[in-house]
């Protein structure tokens, strides 16, 4: 009955997860027969490079990306899908931290916009259940979290600092999916000749490791 529920529903892993959680229940389906977004999608971050793409839910539960992106993030493969989400990591994982250049600026803007988004899931026990992990886990989200802050416009321009080519000034574009659970593409591009050139030398570097 779960089962059938979480497929009329279209629920997401990270939904399906929590919903059989919340039941009691295990979940025995093959991890294959609830991929969180379709083989088109994964193919359409893969033509993307050199250039860094992911997928992503209203939650910013992390559905899928490509190589280049997950390269400025060493580790993220071996995260396990509940904790497979940008809000939490941005939060809890040091290395985050480390990479995002504006953290502060960052971090309370995606506060705001998931305070924003949630207005529209308020009832659903997945969007509350991350904002209480994320108060236990994290006192600095509780700070940004307690501005009341509501933001829904994404900055255009974000800085991140690569493990391997350094410092990549990037433009940020919304490809929709999914309008119900605002799933989307990121895609992320050059906003300076130089990080072009350092996107262009990362991609060599992947192709030849």
């Amino acid at each position: 009955m779960l089962d059938a529920i979480a497929r009329t529903l279209r629920f997401d892993p990270h939904e399906r997860s929590h919903l059989f959680t919340l039941a009691g229940a295990a979940d025995t389906t093959v991890a294959d027969e609830c991929e969180a977004v379709e083989p088109a999608v994964h193919l359409i971050l893969e033509q993307l490079e050199p250039y860094p793409a992911l997928a992503v839910n209203g939650r910013y539960d992390l559905l899928a990306y490509n190589r280049v992106w997950a390269s400025g993030f060493p580790g993220v493969d071996d995260i396990p899908v509940e904790d497979r989400n940008i809000l939490w990591l941005m939060f809890t994982h040091p290395q985050w931290r480390k990479t995002i250049v504006d953290w502060d600026a960052t971090a309370a803007r995606m506060v705001a916009q998931y305070r924003a988004a949630m207005a529209e899931h308020v009832a659903e026990p997945a969007w509350k259940s991350l904002v209480a992990r994320l108060h236990r886990s994290s006192p600095d989200f509780t700070a940004f979290w307690d501005r009341h802050d509501v933001q829904a416009v994404p900055s255009s321009v974000k800085r991140v600092r690569h493990p391997d080519v350094g410092l990549l000034n990037l433009h940020y574009t919304y490809l929709w999916l999914d309008q119900r659970l605002r799933t989307r593409i990121v895609s992320c591009t050059p906003a300076d000749h130089e990080t072009r050139r350092r996107l262009e030398r990362l991609q060599r570097l992947l192709d030849e490791s």
